[in-house]
Formats: structure tokens, C-alpha cells, sequence
């Protein structure tokens, strides 16, 4: 590319970025602190710091992304609760009798948060394989309006129940609800999983990996750590998508219990997008009885409130995640959102080493700059190879700027 051009494409994407500053700086909320400074340069890669974030995107509904938690049934408080955060889903154990199950649900309902039903809380129909219990129980509920699905088991070959005994129950809860799907949540290899495949929809998966006494990233045998899932979870996602099953993966979210410390911002920020990009179709943290508010407030409310935004887009299926760089620890995908048409990169350092990266993006897309949403930079002059640094497990969620007023298609 001659120096001209070069020049050109720096020149309009700077002019880009004021216009676009210019048009929806009478718009943004006046709480926010609107800071700018001069272009500093870092050998090849142009930033501008401390710029307002901006998102646009439409909001979430329940049926687009089920975004939720584990819970126990006599707490009622919980659906309104988790609404006022913006999530809408909930899997609640317990649930003794019909009347507490029944309060838990209304509660719900009115919440607009919808249930993930255990068929049986303790599991001993289930393992006894009393079906004729459940399939009542599945009538009882089945017209509920917070019913999302049915939950039959809970990490079935810690619990010694069969395969087999699953498939039968899964019959028995399509004989009476035919249309609402049925998850099994594991924690096992994928080996052992997939004896499981007849009898589940939703394939959930939990290991935690925020061990106490550890420092952040870092874990010890035979506990596992973020190393271990960020090979595990895409390897589970790639087997539920090319088997018709949904994947929600399980976060931890708890802490003080089975020698577990709250994981850091980093780490949780590292567990939600690399499960995205696994092919995540909904996410779960455990559990909302044992976590703390002050952990909430200060690590994970903030992250799922960014999510919020990005979701309209990346809850799409990627445009395509085989998006090459120099690092091969970086993985990259890229979607775009249905409404706005506008493009959002998503790039992974799945290492515990920073990394400088160089991502190849399609000549085609003409892409002249990004800006880091919650990073308040911009990178500038990119051209064919977007150029940045990345922390540890570092998560760079990109907008994406061409040539052509970001559509390029």
C-alpha cells in the first residue's frame, strides 16, 4: 500500500471518529465524563484514549439468550431480584411441595423471569425411575407461563445414574410436554458425556476453577484451572452444536465453599466471552444463594451489564471464528448485529502470557479503525491487520469502522 493511501485511510478514519463523537454527544446520559486527548503512538498501532463508551444495541429478551442463575425454591425474593439485574432465567433446586413450587413460579411470572424445572429436586425418582411421579408433575407445571424447560438430572455419573434410566425419563417428559426442551447439567468428560446424548436438549456444563488460596489464572491439581477450560469448554460447544444440542455452559459465581475464592474481574470476563465463543446458546452462574452482594456490585453486575449490550450481536451465531493472527493463542470471531448491521470483533488471548497480536481481517471489509468497547480507545490505520496488545486470558471486544460508513458487506 503506497504512502498516499496509507495516509488517506488514516485521514478518514480520524474524520470518522469526530463525526460519529459529534453526533451522539448531545445523546449520551451527562453522567458520563467525557474526557480526550491527542493521538499517542505506540510503534505501529494509534490509539485515542479515555473516550465515552457507546453502544446503541437493543436490549435483550428472555427468548433471545437465556441469561440466569441457580437457586433454591424457598426463596421467592429471587426471580424479582435477578430481574432487576437483567437476568431472566433461573434453575431452582428444592421445592418440597407443590405450594412452594407453585409461590416460586408466580413469583416469576411476575418477574417475567422465566424456570428451568427440576423434574425431581433430590433425584431419587429419577434414579428409582419412577416416571409415573414426574409425568405428573410435568402436567401440574407444564402450563405455567415461567416454565422455560425441565432439568432431570444434575451431574448424572457422579450421581451413578445410567444413561439408559435418563432416556426413559426424557420420553416421559416429551409424553406430556412434547415442545419444552429437557437439560442435564455435567461435570465429566466429553467421553462420558455423550453416553448421555439421548436424553437432553441442553447440554450444561460446570467445573470452577477460582481456587482459594491461588492467585488469579492459577490453580492446582487436582482442582482445575482457566488453562483446563479454555480447552474443555469449546471442545464440549463444538460437540453440542454438531449434535443439535443447546450449550449452556455453568460459571462459577461462589465463593467460601469447597476451598473456592470469588474469581477475579479478569477471570469471570475470561470465563463469559470465551464461553461465547464457544458457542455458547444461554449462560448460567452458580449460584445466586451463595454468592454476595458486594462480590456482585464490584465484579460480575458490571461485566453482564456490558454484556447487555453487545448481545443483540453476538448472540447470532459468528460470521466466522477462523479469523488467522500471528499469535495462535488469539482466537477472533466476528459477528455482526441483524438490526444496526454494524460489526463487532471479539479476540481471546487464551494464554498466560501478554501477547502482542497482529489479526488479518478480510481485505474486502476495508476496515480503517476499531474502537475497544469498554477500553475507551480507538485504534487507528489498520487497513488489513489489526495490531494490539493483550494481557493474560486478555478479552478485546472490538467495533469495527470501513471505509464505507461500517457497512461493508
Amino acid at each position: 500500500m503506497s504512502l498516499l493511501k496509507r495516509n488517506i485511510l488514516l485521514f478518514l478514519s480520524i474524520l470518522i471518529i469526530i463525526l460519529e463523537y459529534s453526533q451522539f454527544s448531545n445523546i449520551i446520559s451527562p453522567k458520563i465524563n467525557y474526557q480526550t486527548s491527542l493521538i499517542t503512538k505506540s510503534t505501529d498501532i494509534q490509539m485515542v484514549k479515555n473516550v465515552p463508551v457507546e453502544d446503541n444495541l437493543i436490549a435483550l429478551s428472555t427468548a433471545d439468550f437465556p441469561l440466569g442463575w441457580y437457586d433454591i425454591m424457598n426463596r421467592p425474593q429471587t426471580p424479582e431480584a435477578i430481574s432487576q439485574q437483567d437476568f431472566n432465567i433461573l434453575m431452582p433446586y428444592g421445592g418440597s411441595s407443590y405450594q412452594m413450587i407453585s409461590t416460586y413460579l408466580d413469583a416469576a411470572a411476575a418477574a417475567g423471569v422465566k424456570i428451568m424445572l427440576p423434574v425431581n429436586p433430590n433425584l431419587e425418582q429419577v434414579k428409582a425411575g419412577d416416571v409415573a411421579q414426574i409425568k405428573e408433575k410435568i402436567r401440574r407445571f407444564k402450563n405455567h407461563p415461567a416454565i422455560y424447560g425441565w432439568y432431570t438430572a444434575d451431574e448424572p455419573d457422579l450421581h451413578e445414574i445410567p444413561a439408559k434410566l435418563l432416556v426413559s425419563v426424557y420420553q416421559a417428559v416429551k409424553e406430556e410436554d412434547p415442545t419444552r426442551p429437557i437439560a442435564i447439567a455435567f461435570n465429566t468428560n466429553l467421553s462420558r458425556i455423550k453416553k448421555y446424548a439421548d436424553a437432553y436438549d441442553i447440554l450444561m456444563y460446570d467445573k470452577y476453577p477460582c481456587l482459594e488460596g491461588y492467585p488469579e489464572f492459577s490453580s492446582s491439581p487436582p482442582y482445575v484451572n482457566i488453562d483446563f477450560l479454555g480447552e474443555r469448554i469449546p471442545q464440549i460447544g463444538n460437540y453440542a452444536k454438531n449434535n443439535n444440542k443447546l450449550f449452556f455452559p455453568i460459571v462459577q459465581a461462589f465463593a467460601k465453599r469447597h476451598r473456592k475464592r470469588f474469581c477475579s474481574g479478569a477471570e469471570m470476563k475470561y470465563l463469559i466471552y470465551m464461553s461465547l465463543l464457544s458457542g455458547a446458546d444461554g449462560l448460567f452462574f452458580y449460584a445466586y444463594h451463595r454468592t454476595e452482594q458486594s462480590w456482585l456490585d464490584s465484579t460480575l453486575l458490571p461485566l453482564t451489564e456490558e454484556l447487555h449490550t453487545y448481545l443483540p450481536t453476538v448472540k447470532n451465531k459468528p460470521l466466522s471464528c477462523q479469523i488467522k493472527s500471528d499469535q495462535l493463542t488469539v482466537q477472533s470471531c466476528l459477528y455482526q448485529n441483524p438490526n444496526t448491521k454494524e460489526y463487532i470483533l471479539i479476540a481471546i488471548n487464551h494464554s498466560k502470557s501478554k501477547v502482542r497480536a497482529s489479526i488479518r481481517l478480510d481485505p474486502k471489509m476495508s476496515i480503517t479503525s476499531a474502537r475497544l468497547l469498554g477500553e475507551n480507545r480507538y485504534i487507528s490505520g489498520i487497513s488489513e491487520n489489526l495490531q494490539d496488545i493483550f494481557s493474560p486470558y486478555g478479552v478485546h471486544i472490538y467495533k469495527l469502522y470501513s471505509f464505507y460508513n461500517s457497512d461493508f458487506s
